[in-house]
């Protein structure tokens, strides 16, 4: 069943098994597990189905020094379906070498295996709408060439890894009506917890308390509490329930909140090919319905021997300008998504009013330039927008772009004490600290970085397959340069990290918050490392490794 919050009256105590905070990918994977048990359940989602102006508030924070970081409402979503409504739909597994502890990578190692994570995958591709964890194109296309450029990969870089991507997936659109015909799982909507309450004496969360607004407020006694509100919600909500605890709760050794990761991104360098013809896999192709495409990956034997992090690279976005055919088709895609997004808006007026520059600019060149391309536009609009599982990325064509494919990297961002969240004394509408975000990188992101870009121009050069031509040089001094803005691209990982032994970790290798019995925590959050690999099938792995732990330790 699907609820107000508001429904509830204020002052009351509701009872369950299982409490699940927040409706992302990884909170209502474990509700929709549930689903159909005997474990009662309440979720509790703190947006409605659409955000408002009031629950996006509740996402601002600081960034310190400012600058940073992206603002801390940017890409995140307080609705119904939480990011999921903003996600592109890109699925990747972890690596083998990700779970390792790497000696050259301090504070690197998780305390589970491979194996454990990789028996989840195939739930979470069928959550995710992939059909299946495959990432080889050899396996995908058998008889086919598997590089991206052939005769190009060697020991250190291969080509013929892919990635998949989703419709991309609504969580709350797709799951949505399973939860509202469930007889044992209650969505509260609009209903936002505040904080974690310990029972005196005791290790075990007592109640949760719940807002609706600063007047109306409830509470719920559960057996079991599973907080999975996102990389920075989780850290914050723990440090905040510090009534019973001064430090927060799970934050005894002073954890919770440090290790916060990301990915590394950006485009620093173009490529030349010999040959950029019909031996060169640069478009989408489809495994049956689902769209895949090749990219560059370091492999494991040259991350070790050159004491780098994990990372891939891919063309993506044009270096130069778009050809002016290209800038019609961009124009186009914007304004059907302005369109997609102005329907979702509280406030269809302020959003206008916000976003008037931008949206006359995309006007003006569809006016001038559409005419001649309305035939291409309408089936690229199609692709993107008109069909359920839409074409991810608009690439411009490689015939337009003279032989000039901008080479974009997504580096792992290396697990770091000192990049943390931390709360600010001041506070949201609803009472909770805001955050505070100070990310921080080491001499290890910056070199996996920039020797990436070497070993990926040395591979052209042994295999006379074409140059990779750097432009920002050096390039030692643009990623720094770059790192002093960072952008998260909602990748929000590591602040509550998991670990065997309580002094360097969160939650043990089952999610639960090590000094404290009753609680867990699901998402990102958890990661020990963050991977080359976007997280959302990884989160909903783990989501489904914790349903299956909760239900097999049922009254434990």
């Amino acid at each position: 069943m699907i609820r107000r919050g508001a429904t509830v009256p204020p002052g009351t105590e509701l009872e369950c098994d299982v409490l699940v905070v927040g409706s992302g990918p990884a909170g209502t994977t474990v509700a929709l597990e549930l689903a159909g048990s005997s474990i009662q359940t309440i979720l509790l989602e703190s947006g409605a189905r659409k955000e408002s102006a009031q629950s996006r508030d509740l996402l601002r924070g600081f960034v310190t020094p400012a600058g940073s970081h992206e603002p801390l409402e940017a890409y995140r979503r307080r609705q119904f379906g939480g990011t999921s409504n903003a996600w592109g739909g890109r699925c990747i597994a972890f690596d083998p070498v990700d779970l390792e502890a790497r000696p050259w990578i301090p504070h690197s190692g998780w305390p589970l295996p491979w194996s454990e994570l990789q028996a989840s995958y195939a739930r979470a591709a069928t959550l995710c709408e992939v059909a299946k964890p495959e990432f080889n194109a050899e396996t995908v296309f058998p008889g086919q060439q598997a590089e991206m450029i052939e005769g190009f990969d060697g020991a250190d870089v291969i080509t013929s890894v892919l990635e998949r991507w989703g419709p991309p997936t609504n969580f709350a659109q797709k799951y949505g009506p399973l939860l509202e015909k469930s007889t044992n799982v209650t969505v509260l909507l609009n209903a936002t917890m505040t904080k974690l309450r310990i029972e005196p004496g005791t290790r075990r969360i007592k109640r949760v308390e719940v807002a609706i607004e600063d007047s109306h407020r409830f509470t719920v006694r559960p057996q079991r509490v599973v907080l999975a509100c996102g990389g920075l919600e989780n850290a914050r909500l723990l440090l905040a329930s510090n009534d019973e605890s001064p430090a927060g709760i799970g934050n005894e050794n002073d954890n919770v909140g440090r290790y916060y990761m990301s990915h590394l991104t950006g485009i620093h360098s173009w490529a030349k090919l010999k040959d950029p013809g019909q031996t060169f896999r640069y478009d989408f192709e489809r495994d049956n319905d689902v769209y895949v495409r090749r990219r560059f990956w370091i492999t494991p034997d040259a991350q070790r021997r050159e004491k780098i992090g994990n990372v891939i690279a891919c063309f993506l976005t044009p270096y130069l300008d778009q050809a002016l055919e290209a800038n019609a088709l961009a124009s186009a895609i914007f304004l059907t998504k302005f369109a997609i997004a102005l329907r979702r808006q509280s406030s269809a007026a302020e959003y206008l009013r916000q976003n008037k520059s931008e949206l006359m600019r995309h006007v003006n060149t569809m006016f001038w330039r559409a005419p001649t391309l309305a035939p291409q536009i309408l089936q690229v609009v199609k692709q993107r927008y008109l069909t359920k599982r839409r074409l991810p990325i608009l690439l411009p064509r490689k015939e337009d772009l003279n032989n000039r494919f901008a080479l974009y990297y997504q580096s792992e961002h290396m697990p770091n004490p000192e990049s943390r969240v931390m709360l600010r004394p001041e506070r949201d509408a609803l009472g909770t600290p805001r955050l505070d975000v100070r990310v921080a990188f080491t001499e290890m992101d910056v070199k996996t970085i920039v020797r990436t870009h070497q070993i990926i121009g040395e591979q052209f050069g042994k295999t006379a397959t074409g140059e990779l031509v750097v432009d920002d040089a050096p390039l030692e001094d643009a990623v720094r340069d770059q790192l002093r803005h960072f952008d998260s691209i909602a990748h929000h990982i590591g602040t509550t990290r998991m670990s065997d032994d309580p002094k360097t970790g969160v939650v043990d290798r089952n999610c639960r918050v090590h000094d404290t019995e009753n609680l867990f925590v699901a998402g990102a959050s958890v990661f020990p490392t963050s991977s080359h690999a976007n997280p959302t099938l990884t989160i909903v792995a783990l989501a489904l490794r914790l349903v299956d732990y909760l239900k097999s330790t049922r009254g434990g």
